[in-house]
């Protein structure tokens, strides 16, 4: 107990050290002649000679500025300028500690906007400071129907494949319409229902700062892309409804409703329909689970995609699939102060499919070959609804949101198992509820020139599982079963509440310290019953987690800074009654080397822990499926789980010679993990949790895009490679592991208004390859595709899609082409667009293809079907 006072201690004292005041601190708010805020004017403090520069800075979304600098002169001048006005230079003395500017009012340069209008004339492209305008029609050639269509023609941005919006080839933090984070991160459910007709004009800002952000010394790093609506389409409720229908029951109806307008900005988006489109993507699933970080840098990121719903995962390869989709949305400015904003999604969903396996498990003495036919059918209801309540005063935020989330699946699997010459009938069902509620404050606060930065959270989750197995034949083991049949109940809770506190004081010299502390008091439970056996489960295991960091800065000089971060982690574990207390020393660093805004390099190192979670804690087994079991080996509550990461990552954006450059390269090292001692017999594998030691996962990527100063062409590519070696436990014996995964893209794009027909033709392949000691298995796959759009004649457009891919492995080999066509007429001044829309069109009955799935104790060749092709005559009313 004496170490857990002085750990309290500690942390008091880092949240009570008292404010310190250096330098000056400079405030004022930049508007126009009529009062309207100015975003992203352009601040600086100048010698008097307007020569040398000693601060930097923008206004924020309300106008305004506020900063602290040292001046070792008492007279200098302040100069004030943004795109198309006459910029403002006032003389000043530093007579206080606080100089406050007032209101600064800019009054339109009809010269300069007169210049500004020549050369977005000329080019299509403005940049002022962090800004960068894009005149829009410079880039259309009238064939574009949404925002997704209008970005890919525009240089430099591009919706890449996951449904991100990418500019210079990385995902941008924010997507604005006229200002407000009205999306979030769901850029494809935006780029693909906005209206291309009602888009004005298009802004990429770097450094951008957000009403609910506090304006700080350094620049945020973040990119938002700003979609300014056309003025026609503001202060009234507009939008679309749109149906579709084809041959054999395929359907598709859509529609969304928006409203823009100063205060309030609304969108209500719904999508209805029978041919396998998603609304969202896995990825967009994982950050509405998670919410987004404040890291800015690219990094290559992976993701275990094993617990998503099918219904994300699958895409079009089922049998059937019907989706229900309602989005709804808005942000409401009660005045400059005070903001409410709410986003919700709710999507059900109803797919089927065939597959056939081929499953190979590493036994003890003998592989065990297994055949596999499965049906199945799932159902998902997935929804959540968030709501953030935001005001602003001067130098203070406060921050209220709210998050309710559910995901509910309903999963049946009718099972066909051929092994030996022998055969067994399965019915399978899976039942998941999953739901979760966030609550949580914080606060901001500017004090003194110092920032501090409160926060407090609760979050309830529960995760209820139902698992019925029946056979006509015993599985498993047969202790599990009654009457060869199998009912399984698991449910989990976890509460946490989490206090977290830090204070970044003013810089000193060269030198930038934040002190942080988080108190966070975590409670899981989980209990599991099988059959009426005495198999079960009823765990308890609570942390009480204490967290203290000192964050060092040091700015070498005006482009080089070095940051070394210390944590000290306390944690008390009670599992089951019993306590411990383990605490751990670990560390980041970070080396940034700024050349420009559009060209850092970052390296990092960090050494963190990972506690176990309950789910590793198991005193009892727990089935799976019809064939797994999982329970524990050696794992223990108080198990350290240390892991060394190593980071490069390198972003470079020539804006003159329109070159794009970006690398990143990592290697972690789990000093210790979890991983599974495997078992496999002919029944039953036994995946067994155990403590591992040196797993290592490598990974890079490369990526490069250039379009030619004098060609209307755009290039680009990538490449990426990702390895994951371990020694695992199959059968109490030691087993080397390897996988690796080599990927890469190359893409050319047609860039000219003038053209009749827009291109873009690219490849994208895939090598993936594992090791089991002497077995090896891999699965090389490839895609050529083409996306060729034009105009047949004046209000005619046409688009075709066609890809070919092909999937290879040492046994077996699948390909197939796709070619997907439409044609649309749209009559000038009419709200009526019609449309013949063909996808897939030479598969109208399914075409399987193979996947590989390998693991540490299996390798798996997987027949899946592609979704059938189809024709749907489609109708869109616009209003």
């Amino acid at each position: 107990m004496e170490n857990k006072s002085i750990v309290i201690l500690i942390s008091f004292f880092f949240l009570s050290i008292p404010f310190v005041n250096w330098g000056q601190n400079f405030k004022g708010k930049i508007i126009d002649v009529k009062g309207n805020p100015i975003v992203n004017a352009t601040i600086q403090i100048k010698n008097l000679d307007d020569v040398n520069t000693y601060v930097f800075t923008t206004s924020n979304a309300l106008g305004l500025f506020e900063f602290s600098k040292e001046l070792n002169s008492k007279k200098n001048l302040l100069k004030v300028s943004f795109i198309g006005f006459q910029t403002v230079k006032r003389e000043f003395e530093i007579k206080s500690e606080t100089i406050d500017f007032g209101n600064i009012i800019l009054v339109e340069n009809i010269n300069e906007l007169k210049e500004v209008i020549v050369k977005a004339e000329s080019s299509g492209i403005l940049q002022k400071g962090d800004t960068t305008f894009f005149k829009i029609e410079k880039f259309l050639n009238g064939t574009e129907e949404n925002l997704k269509d209008v970005i890919e023609k525009i240089p430099g941005l591009k919706v890449n494949d996951i449904g991100k919006i990418t500019a210079n080839g990385k995902t941008i933090d924010k997507l604005l319409i006229n200002g407000e984070d009205l999306y979030k991160n769901q850029h494809q459910i935006a780029t693909e229902n906005l209206p291309s007709e009602t888009i004005n004009s298009i802004e990429l800002i770097k450094n951008y700062i957000g009403f609910d952000d506090l304006a700080k010394q350094e620049k945020t790093g973040k990119t938002a892309l700003n979609i300014k609506i056309k003025e026609e389409f503001t202060n009234k409720f507009t939008g679309f409804i749109e149906g579709g229908n084809g041959f054999k029951n395929q359907y598709i109806i859509k529609n969304a409703v928006f409203n823009f307008n100063k205060k309030f900005h609304f969108s209500a988006i719904s999508n209805f329909n029978s041919i396998a489109e998603n609304p969202i993507t896995i990825n967009d699933y994982y950050e509405l689970l998670e919410e987004k970080t404040d890291e800015n840098e690219s990094g290559v990121i992976f993701s275990n995609l094993s617990d998503a719903p099918s219904f994300l995962t699958s895409r079009n390869k089922v049998s059937s699939k019907n989706n229900i989709f309602n989005s709804l949305s808005f942000v409401y400015n009660f005045n400059p102060k005070t903001k409410i904003d709410f986003y919700s999604i709710i999507n059900n969903s109803k797919q089927s499919l065939s597959v056939f396996k081929e499953q190979l498990f590493y036994g003890e003495n003998v592989d065990l070959l297994i055949f596999e036919d499965n049906e199945n059918i799932e159902k998902n209801i997935f929804g959540i609804l968030k709501t953030k309540f935001v005001y602003k005063n001067n130098n203070t935020i406060h921050k209220i949101n709210s998050k309710i989330l559910f995901d509910l699946n309903d999963n049946l699997n009718y099972i066909n198992n051929y092994m030996g010459g022998f055969s067994k009938k399965i019915n399978q069902n899976n039942q998941f509820n999953n739901y979760s509620s966030n609550f949580s404050y914080n606060l901001l606060k500017k004090i003194n020139q110092n920032y501090f930065d409160f926060k407090s959270s609760y979050l309830n989750a529960s995760n209820t599982a139902k698992l019925r197995i029946n056979s006509n034949d015993f599985f498993l083991n047969p202790n599990y079963l009654k009457d060869n049949s199998l009912m399984q109940f698991y449910h989990k809770s976890v509460q946490e509440f989490r206090n977290t506190g830090s204070l970044q004081f003013k810089k000193i010299n060269k030198f930038t310290f934040q002190l942080s502390h988080s108190a966070n008091l975590i409670s899981n439970k989980l209990n599991s019953y099988l059959n009426e056996t005495d198999n079960h489960n009823d765990l308890n295991l609570k942390y009480f987690k204490n967290t203290s960091t000192i964050n060092a800065k040091y700015q070498i000089n005006s482009i080089v800074d070095v940051s070394f971060q210390p944590e000290f982690t306390f944690n008390n574990i009670t599992f089951n009654s019993k306590s411990n207390f383990i605490s751990f020393f670990g560390y980041s660093t970070n080396l940034k080397i700024r050349f420009s805004s559009t060209n850092v390099l970052s390296i990092n190192n960090s050494f963190l822990n990972n506690n176990t979670n309950i789910d590793n804690l198991l005193n009892a087994e727990i089935v799976k499926d019809y064939r797994t079991v999982t329970s524990n080996d050696n794992v223990n509550s108080e198990a350290v789980l240390p892991s060394m990461d190593y980071t490069i990552n390198y972003f470079n954006f020539d804006v003159k010679k329109k070159f794009s450059l970006i690398f990143n390269a990592s290697h972690k090292q789990n000093l210790k993990s979890i991983d599974n001692n495997i078992y496999s017999t002919e029944n039953i594998t036994y995946l067994n949790n155990s403590i591992i030691k040196n797993e290592k996962i490598n990974s890079f990527l490369l990526f490069l895009e250039k379009q030619p100063q004098q060609i209307p062409l755009s290039l680009s590519g990538s490449i990426s490679y990702s390895n994951l070696s371990k020694i695992i436990v199959n059968n109490d014996s030691p087993i080397n592991f390897e996988s690796g995964l080599l990927s890469y893209y190359i893409e050319i794009k047609s860039k000219y208004k003038k053209a009749p027909i827009y291109f873009t033709a690219g490849l994208r392949a895939s090598n993936e390859n594992y090791k089991y000691n002497n077995s090896k298995n891999n699965l090389n796959s490839y895609q050529l595709y083409s996306k060729i759009n034009g105009i047949v004649c004046k209000n005619f457009f046409w688009d075709i899609n066609s890809d070919y891919f092909s999937f290879k492995n040492v046994n077996v080999n699948s390909n197939y082409l796709s070619i997907s066509p439409i044609i649309r007429f749209s009559k000038e001044k009419s709200k009526f667009d019609y449309s013949l829309v063909g996808n897939n069109i030479l598969n109208l009955n399914n075409k399987s293809i193979i996947e590989n799935f390998s693991n540490s104790n299996y390798s798996e060749i997987v027949r899946k079907p592609i979704f059938n092709g189809y024709f749907l005559a489609q109708i869109k009313f616009k209003f």
